[in-house]
């Protein structure tokens, strides 16, 4: 799926990861966009990188 993409969706995360990635966008001013990987693996068979 491409950037330009129309389709709407969803990603619940908790409050420690959501803090995680709000330092990380505020140390890359201008940056708008976060990239979110599924990989086989973890207990229950996937892992987000």
């Amino acid at each position: 799926m491409g950037a330009d993409a129309k389709t709407a969706m969803k990603v619940e995360m908790t409050d420690a990861a959501a803090k995680r990635i709000a330092r990380i966008v505020s140390g890359e001013p201008g940056k708008t966009a976060l990239r979110v990987s599924v990989e086989g693996g973890g207990c229950s068979g996937f892992s987000y990188k």
